[in-house]
């Protein structure tokens, strides 16, 4: 399949080098660890001296998590060293993630009442391109709006990257479809999840524009995140690591 980089003159080595396997359920996947000395001069097998190899299955593995085994030499003669592998599933990652967000003292954008605020969030690509995740409801005639939370996959907020820039948008709706900008923020995912101890993490909603314009500018309102929950969807491996037996008839 692979194989690990070479520690020198080491006889505890811990190897950093990861091997991705596809693991399948229903079938015995036999594996084969071996571990050679390789000569110093040269990091060829050849002139390696083989000091023990180890069979086992991945199912093994992946049940018990941290399998450790005797190398066996030619003969299957056990000495005392032995190999520990460990481990994790590498999962395309499934969670959802519930938000909820108010705001405080948005700019008044309309005449006759106040401003209809909602909030967008987008995640930003690599390639500095814009997606739109979520779009809030509309909260009609209020200058500090408390929206519905919501869920969304942790992979469309922010592709399963905590540091992933996320932008957020507070608009004021309006019935034309020629919504008024009151403000914007930037912020991570790693970020929103500091309310998840049940504190609050808020940011400051700047409008360039104004803040180019104005001195004594501070903001045009500020955004609070109340809520951060993480919902763990689990896979099948989860309930296999985690001791689940099935018995089939």
């Amino acid at each position: 399949v692979d194989r690990t980089e070479v520690i020198r003159t080491c006889i505890n080595p811990v190897y950093s080098k990861l091997f991705t396997v596809d693991f399948y359920f229903e079938e015995v996947q036999r594996l084969r660890f071996e571990v050679h000395d390789i000569s110093s001069n040269h990091n060829g097998l050849k002139e390696a001296d083989f000091l023990g190899g180890m069979e086992c299955t991945l199912g093994q593995i992946v049940s018990q998590r941290k399998l450790s085994k005797s190398l066996l030499k030619h003969g299957n003669t056990a000495g005392k060293s032995s190999i520990t592998v460990i481990a994790e599933e590498l999962s395309g990652n499934d969670d959802y993630v519930e938000l909820a967000f108010n705001a405080r003292k948005l700019d008044d954008k309309d005449f006759f009442s106040k401003s209809d605020p909602f909030l967008e969030i987008f995640r930003m690509n690599d390639d500095a391109t814009q997606q739109l995740v979520h779009r809030t409801e509309v909260v009609m005639n209020n200058l500090s709006p408390a929206w519905k939370s919501f869920k969304v996959s942790v992979n469309s907020l922010c592709s399963g990257d905590p540091d992933r820039r996320l932008k957020c948008i507070v608009w004021d709706w309006d019935s034309n479809g020629k919504h008024d900008f009151i403000g914007e923020f930037t912020s991570t995912f790693k970020e929103m999840r500091g309310a998840m101890e049940g504190k609050q993490v808020q940011w400051e909603c700047i409008n360039p524009k104004y803040k180019a314009k104005k001195k004594n500018y501070k903001n045009s309102g500020t955004v609070i995140l109340n809520l951060c929950k993480i919902h763990k969807m689990h896979s099948f491996l989860d309930y296999i690591m985690g001791g689940c037996q099935i018995q089939f008839t």
